[in-house]
């Protein structure tokens, strides 16, 4: 593909990008007094080093009232803050790349609970966000004192030489929360009839205006459609937009959404939506407010879909904000016909999404120089003083990681793997329902291994003697994990550390029910103590069975894969195993014992026992232990070693790597 439409430079107001993809918007956790970090500057400017044309970077609160404690957000009103923003602009500049400003005020959307004083969180009516605190109804004189902040960092946001601004009215933040019907029920000029519900909106716009120079670009970001019971549809997002349109704009934003009712519309897993999920959507809205450029965000990670629509003319340009979390490189790598070297984002939410939602700073699954680009950033990659023979053992993530990144450095690396394909345990994953894209993380890392010159050996199983024979200068050990079987849950029941029947029972394990190795019908109980991705993706697949006539899923948590709730991941989840009513969730629950074709349980809460009878399969979901037994037999026989991954302990996708990545880097 020639990407004739990606690299077409774009006009906005009086100023030109170089490219059609931007990134939009997103928290990054990275400040602890609200100003510019060098974190900051160093994640952006590797995205600008990378060739993309604008970057959005994170929102500027506008107003004391929308940045309390903790004080992670970034601030647009202070003085002290412009020396930051030109630090920021100045770095992105360097590098060719655009950089407008989002000012932001979420009104109920931050949580009155992390704020300096109770109810210090305002909206335009004493109806928040459900589930959060009740926020206090703006006065007059607070709305005033609001729209004059925005004019503020305008003011501010031209002085530290950003080259537009975008305010931030999409995803229920605060001028939605003033022109939609779902939040605003005043009675006085700023609600009642439509023209008074765009007031607020329209104002803060005309402050902007009044702060920048002509042809400065000023843009509003909407969300489509809110998706939410008596929220805004597409005809009424186009209303809003209309009026904006008429006070004067230089480009709309179009998302889509309204936390909490409907994240998965603008942060989606890739099991929840399609690529540019919202692309039919925005041509409508195109064609129903012509002569304004639109931005068009929604899963596109992929330039070959971003080309296309650009190209079928429904938007001016393309958010690529999570494939950029990924890959920083994407534009180059596409504009270099080098598409297989890209680092595809797999839409999982894992360490973007669901770490700032935590507090904690934003990261990636799979490119563990993500917030570390202070450390890591592929720019520092440096090649090793002296070339050296690397030996991998294991082709798992953390493996494959380790591989490409020391053969990148210039060691001549091979990577023995006893299975005939790499990925480890990832292979398992996208066995389950929907999750077929999770595995373009091996994909990705072949490509790179491929690349890089690292030698692959498949179906090659090494006993330690084989390692030692292969005398490499240094020895990567990357064996991962397996399952625990007959001493599952020992952590949960330290009271019984050898559940009785465990050990002769004929139990399943993850790996049994995602490879098909065993066969799975009648009433099946999972017992399930990892509460995260295997537990879940074990749990829907079985549901999916047409031979499964009723599935137990025994959980000691609370409630069901509790750590899906953070990458919005959990109620697909629950409605694929529930889908069917095959399924009955049994939570706050752990196994005692198992009796033949009996599972007894202790329900927690109540301190009581009961029994699953007439159970014909039993999944034991009771954690991992490192395969460590080749790193200890080769460690002292070996002049370097060095274990990563599963078999230093078990853990996440991202942490293994991470790890492999930083031995590759410092040996």
């Amino acid at each position: 593909m020639t990407f004739e439409h990606v690299f077409t430079p774009v006009t906005i107001g009086k100023h030109q990008i170089r490219n059609r993809v931007f990134m939009s918007s997103a928290t990054m956790m990275f400040s602890n007094d609200g100003i510019i970090t060098d974190r900051h500057v160093a994640y952006y400017a590797e995205r600008a080093r990378g060739g993309i044309g604008l970057i959005i970077p994170e929102e500027l609160e506008i107003h004391p009232s929308a940045a309390g404690l903790p004080v992670k957000w970034l601030h647009g009103w202070p003085d002290e803050a412009v020396t930051g923003f030109r630090k920021l602009t100045d770095a992105v500049h360097a590098h060719g790349a655009s950089i407008f400003a989002q000012l932001d005020h979420a009104g109920t959307i931050h949580d009155p609970a992390v704020f300096d004083a109770p109810g210090s969180a305002m909206a335009p009516s004493p109806f928040g966000h459900p589930g959060r605190e009740t926020p206090k109804a703006m006065e007059r004189e607070e709305i005033a004192e609001v729209i004059e902040y925005y004019a503020r960092c305008a003011r501010n946001a031209v002085e530290g030489g950003f080259d537009g601004i975008e305010i931030h009215a999409a995803h229920g933040h605060l001028p939605a929360q003033f022109f939609s019907p779902l939040s605003n029920f005043r009675t006085d000029e700023y609600g009642g009839s439509f023209e008074n519900r765009m007031r607020f909106m329209l104002e803060a716009l005309a402050a902007v205006r009044s702060q920048v120079p002509d042809g400065f670009p000023v843009g509003v970001r909407l969300s489509l459609h809110e998706f939410a019971p008596g929220g805004l549809d597409l005809a009424g997002t186009i209303e809003v937009a209309r009026a904006i349109q008429a006070a004067g704009i230089d480009f709309f934003d179009l998302s889509a959404g309204r936390p909490p009712y409907s994240y998965h519309r603008s942060v989606p897993t890739a099991d929840q939506q399609e690529h540019a999920h919202l692309r039919e959507m925005s041509a409508k809205f195109r064609a129903a407010v012509p002569g304004t450029p639109t931005f068009l965000i929604g899963r596109i990670t992929d330039p070959r879909v971003a080309e296309d629509v650009l190209a079928k003319g429904q938007a001016d340009m393309v958010g690529m904000l999570r494939a950029h979390v990924a890959d920083p490189e994407i534009v180059k790598k596409t504009r270099e016909g080098r598409l297989d070297e890209i680092r595809y984002c797999v839409s999982c939410n894992q360490e973007c999404f669901a770490r700032v939602q935590g507090g904690r700073p934003i990261a990636c699954i799979q490119n563990p120089a993500t917030g570390r680009e202070l450390q890591l950033a592929i720019s520092r990659l440096r090649r090793a003083a002296k070339p050296r023979r690397v030996v991998v053992v294991g082709g798992g993530p953390a493996g494959m990681e380790a591989a490409w990144v020391a053969a990148a450095r210039g060691h001549e690396v091979e990577l023995y793997e006893a299975d005939e394909e790499l990925g480890g345990q990832v292979r398992y994953h996208v066995q389950g329902p929907d999750r077929a894209e999770f595995g373009r993380i091996i994909e990705n890392l072949q490509n790179q291994i491929r690349v890089h010159g690292v030698k692959v050996h498949t179906g090659t199983r090494l006993s330690a003697d084989d390692v030692v024979g292969l005398a490499a200068d240094v020895t990567i050990v990357a064996t991962g994990s397996r399952p625990r079987v007959r001493d599952a849950f020992r952590e949960w029941r330290p009271d019984l550390p050898h559940l009785p029947g465990f050990d002769t029972a004929d139990l399943y394990t993850s790996w049994d029910v995602m490879a098909g190795t065993k066969p799975i019908s009648g009433r099946v109980v999972v017992l399930d103590g990892d509460g995260r991705h295997e537990g879940a993706i074990v749990a829907e697949k079985i549901a999916s069975l047409d031979g499964v006539d009723e599935l137990h899923v025994v959980t000691p948590f609370p409630q069901y894969a509790p750590a899906l709730m953070p990458t919005l991941e959990f109620a697909s989840s629950l409605g694929r195993v529930l889908k069917g009513g095959k399924a009955r969730i049994v939570t706050n629950t752990l196994p005692s014992a198992i009796e033949g074709r009996s599972v007894r349980v202790l329900l927690t809460a109540a301190g009581e026992e009961t029994v699953i009878e007439d159970v014909d399969v039993v999944v034991a979901l009771g954690g991992k232990v490192p395969d460590e037994e080749l790193y200890f037999a080769v460690r002292d026989r070996l002049p370097e070693v060095h274990r990563v991954g599963d078999c230093v302990q078990p853990r996440r996708i991202a942490q293994a790597m991470y790890q492999g990545h930083k031995v590759a880097r410092e040996i």
